[in-house]
């Protein structure tokens, strides 16, 4: 490698980690400052937030969550139930329905 190449991927190198590093920023969605080190905050701390009320509510919270402060492009059933068994609350017995609801919903 020559000097123009190792200078040009150092640049490119400095540019991504910039990025990386804007994106991990205090203003990041989910991030909380504790001290020196930032925290991502967790689905029970961000349902406790929030207060949903009904199963489809805590659905659509939970599909939130994965989508802004997880980074899910996209996400199934599965990963809903998941969800709430994370945050500790009992699962609704159909989590298809409670998806399919939210759509009907806009």
């Amino acid at each position: 490698m020559t000097n123009d190449e190792i200078q040009t991927k150092l640049v490119e190198l400095e540019r991504r980690v910039l990025v990386l590093e804007a994106s991990r920023g205090k203003d990041a969605p989910g991030s909380t400052t504790s001290g020196a080190a930032n925290k991502q905050l967790s689905l029970r701390e961000f349902l406790n937030q929030k207060k949903p009320t009904t199963a489809n509510d805590r659905g659509l919270a939970i599909a939130y969550y994965n989508e802004t402060i997880k980074g899910y492009e996209c996400f199934n059933a599965e990963d809903i139930k998941a969800g709430f068994h994370d945050a500790r609350i009992p699962a609704p017995k159909n989590p298809n329905d409670v998806i399919n609801k939210n759509i009907a919903k806009g």
